[in-house]
């Protein structure tokens, strides 16, 4: 979706960079609910994921494709496989620190899902000064039904004591070379 209205009406207004957004499909029959996934890359210019696809546009290599799809082309292979052969990781919810089934359960057919990645809509140029990504069904900031957290715990970090998953704002752990602190970020893992 582009448009803060889910039927993409030319005389919505532009959904903000910081938003993605998807409809739900019509033909909903066998849908009971949604796993997000998401992927960190350390850099735009050393991460080896990206490939140069033409002079100075640079793709992932291994963003979801053709292959991904079985039967008749248009169906995803069900579970974490696919995402995590292609190095995405599985969305937590800020203060859990177990998966549910489902990250959201299905809204109903042609519905619109917002993910958030600045429910304030402060525009900061720094994404650790945001507030926490947000999901939810209106484009509203103020309406949410999780929030967000990167899928990952770590049971050494002595910071975290409910050992729940960590934040995708400000919660970065970039010393490796620290032999200390025995931790290293998951998200960061290909760093």
């Amino acid at each position: 979706m582009t448009k803060v209205d889910f039927v993409d009406d030319h005389l919505e207004p532009n959904l903000p960079a910081s938003v993605l957004a998807f409809k739900t499909p019509v033909n909903d029959t066998n849908i009971l609910g949604y796993s997000i996934f998401y992927k960190v890359y350390y850099s735009d210019t050393e991460d080896p994921d990206f490939y140069l696809s033409s002079p100075g546009e640079k793709i992932d290599k291994d963003y979801f494709d053709e292959y991904t799809y079985i039967n008749d082309g248009d169906e995803m292979q069900p579970g974490d496989y696919i995402p995590n052969l292609r190095g995405y990781l599985r969305v937590g919810e800020l203060g859990k620190n177990s998966f549910n089934e489902y990250f959201i359960e299905h809204p109903g057919p042609d519905e619109a899902v917002y993910i958030n990645f600045d429910p304030t809509s402060v525009g900061i140029s720094d994404s650790n000064l945001w507030m926490e990504p947000i999901i939810g069904f209106n484009y509203n900031p103020g309406t949410s039904i999780k929030i967000l957290a990167r899928g990952y715990t770590d049971p050494t970090d002595n910071n975290n004591s409910a050992n729940t998953f960590r934040s995708f704002i400000a919660d970065w752990d970039f010393d490796l070379n620290n032999a200390s602190d025995q931790f290293h970020d998951g998200d960061l893992r290909r760093g």
